[in-house]
């Protein structure tokens, strides 16, 4: 025996469980094997954790500069990310109403999707493999576009993913490719360097958490809480160089994470809660019904049948799913520098509070390579 499996439940289905039980005998049985099917189609585990653990594990390992460990984590990430469109029983899940979102397998948000591939990115630059940075960064900013329902022009762009990308082919040798996505860039906006001077210098300062998950009231959609230390105003000086203001360059992953559009999974729970509610009242107005009927037989009929009602009704499970990458950045900020041959003090600012976030000694030894400078101002 199957439970019913759509999202909405039409009245015609109570109908046809009537014409089944209309005998006694039906009935004792009929009831047993229903719960039993509802009850062990669900489960309160949550399911797996794999991305999730992969996300965290090489975001740490990442700030201890362990890049290859780092590599480990986010490879096993992506290449389960690179999944998350296959007819799986994850996806059956998702539309099923007897399961909770949290008992998918993790896979985590657009924006958080796109952040792997951005960490891949950044450690392939560092180790100077240009052709698997670019391919990184454009698989950032496709992890963004997909899901979104917004239209192009409200959307917020990884505007960083697509310079990076840029970068990353200009240092490859792909001049004309590198082009294309400069122009792509420059549309509405300044482009942060001189295209006839590729920065040859990336300094990176990350800074606060991201967005907090949490529910709604009603328990169907994901709604997010910026966290505290978001987004300050950096300053980048290195001797009478000074990047700030407009010269940097902000990704704030709040506005990332809004920018999602209407998640699938939240609408999957809107439904089942809907339908939960529906087969509720159903099952109360038949054990109504069969309370005032002076006919037994009819009247045990429809308070069955109003059980029946009730026990799908108890079975439909809508919880939303906030489970989440907890040590990703709350804010990156960028700026990119044409740097010759030589040795650097590189001061770091927060414009806001005047406080000094980092000082560090910088040696650019070849000036035709890209250099990556990064820093977190929170710990992870």
């Amino acid at each position: 025996m199957r439970c019913y499996r759509n999202d909405k439940i039409h009245i015609t289905v109570y109908f046809k469980i009537l014409a089944l039980i209309m005998n006694k005998a039906a009935l004792i049985i009929f009831i047993p094997v229903l719960l039993v099917a509802c009850s062990s189609a669900r489960t309160g585990e949550l399911g797996g954790e794999d991305v999730l653990n992969a996300m965290n594990d090489g975001t740490s390992s990442f700030y201890e500069k362990d890049y290859e460990n780092s590599l480990k984590h986010f490879h096993v990430a992506a290449e389960m990310i690179n999944q998350i469109w296959a007819h799986t029983d994850d996806a059956k899940k998702a539309g099923s109403l007897w399961y909770n979102e949290q008992t998918k397998n993790f896979k985590g948000e657009p924006y958080e999707r796109m952040m792997v591939f951005y960490y891949l990115g950044l450690i392939y630059l560092i180790n100077e493999d240009y052709g698997n940075a670019q391919a990184s960064f454009k698989q950032a900013l496709l992890q963004k576009a997909i899901n979104s329902n917004l239209d192009r022009d409200n959307r917020v762009e990884f505007k960083l993913g697509v310079l990076l990308a840029g970068l990353s082919l200009h240092y490859l040798g792909s001049k004309g490719a590198a082009n294309n996505l400069f122009n792509e860039y420059t549309i509405n906006r300044d482009l942060p360097f001189d295209k006839d001077k590729i920065p040859n210098t990336i300094l990176i300062i990350e800074t606060g958490f991201g967005p907090r998950k949490e529910v709604n009231n009603q328990q169907t959609n994901v709604v997010y809480v910026a966290q505290e230390q978001y987004q300050p105003g950096m300053s980048f000086s290195i001797g009478e160089i000074i990047k700030s203001g407009d010269d940097i360059l902000t990704e704030v992953m709040y506005d990332h994470a809004m920018d999602r559009g209407i998640r699938e999974a939240d609408r999957y729970n809107t439904s089942k809660r809907s339908t939960k509610h529906f087969t509720n009242d159903i099952g109360n107005t038949l054990i109504d019904v069969g309370a005032r009927t002076d006919d037994n037989d009819a009247g045990s009929i429809f308070i069955m049948a109003g059980l029946i009602s009730k026990i799908i009704s108890e079975n439909i499970l809508y919880q939303a799913d906030i489970r989440q990458w907890e040590n990703l950045p709350g804010s990156i900020h960028t700026a990119f520098l044409l740097l010759e041959e030589g040795d650097y003090h590189l001061k770091i600012t927060d414009e806001q509070t005047l406080a000094l976030l980092g000082n560090i000694e910088l040696t650019i030894s070849d000036a035709n390579k890209l250099n990556v400078v990064w820093l977190t101002t929170t710990k992870r």
